[in-house]
C-alpha cells in the first residue's frame, strides 16, 4: 500500500510539473510577444521622433522665409509711402504756388 502511495504522489508531481512547464512555456511566449511588441513600438517612436525633427525643421525654414517676406514687404510699403508722402508735398506746392495754371482765361 505505500508503494501505491508513493506512485500516486509521483504521479501528482509528474503531472503538476507537467503544468508548470506548460505554464513556463507559455510565459515566455508572453514575455517573448511583449519584448517583440515593445521593439516594434520603440521603432516607431524612433520614425516619429525623426519625423518631428524634420518637421520642426521645415517649419522654421518657412517661418524665417516668412520672416524675410514681411520685412520685404514692410520695406516696399516704407517706399510707396516715402513716395506718396513726395508726391502730395510735390502737388501741394505745385497747387499753391500757381493756383490758376489750368484755368483757360
Amino acid at each position: 500500500m505505500a508503494l501505491n502511495v508513493g506512485g500516486a504522489r509521483d504521479e501528482i508531481l509528474r503531472q503538476r510539473n507537467e503544468e508548470l512547464e506548460i505554464q513556463i512555456k507559455k510565459s515566455l511566449e508572453r514575455q517573448e510577444k511583449t519584448r517583440k511588441q515593445v521593439e516594434k513600438t520603440t521603432q516607431r517612436i524612433y520614425v516619429v521622433e525623426e519625423s518631428e525633427k524634420r518637421l520642426n525643421t521645415q517649419v522654421g525654414e518657412i517661418e524665417a522665409k516668412a520672416l524675410d517676406h514681411v520685412r520685404l514687404y514692410q520695406a516696399q510699403i516704407r517706399s510707396l509711402n516715402e513716395q506718396l508722402d513726395q508726391a502730395q508735398a510735390l502737388l501741394q506746392s505745385f497747387n499753391s504756388t500757381s493756383p490758376n495754371r489750368f484755368y483757360v482765361v
